[in-house]
């Protein structure tokens, strides 16, 4: 992997699991506290945060792959 790629997948970590790299949040911290129900429950939109939460997963993983084949 290029340096460049490696640098960006470790602020994207750091981002999602450790820091407070975008609008100040911190995803791990944010939804410690949110329960399977809560979670499966439909917000305004009509998604749920467990159905935003797989598609930014799906976006991180597919990401990591590109970075892989990059290489």
């Amino acid at each position: 992997m290029n340096k460049t790629a490696l640098d960006l997948s470790k602020r994207i970590e750091e981002m999602f699991l450790n820091g407070s790299w975008i609008a100040n949040t911190n995803y791990r911290k944010t939804l410690e506290g949110v329960d399977f129900e809560k979670a499966t429950s439909p917000g305004p939109t009509g998604k749920n945060i467990l159905q935003l939460v797989f598609h930014i997963i799906i976006m991180w993983k597919a990401y990591w792959v590109y970075c892989k084949v990059a290489r």
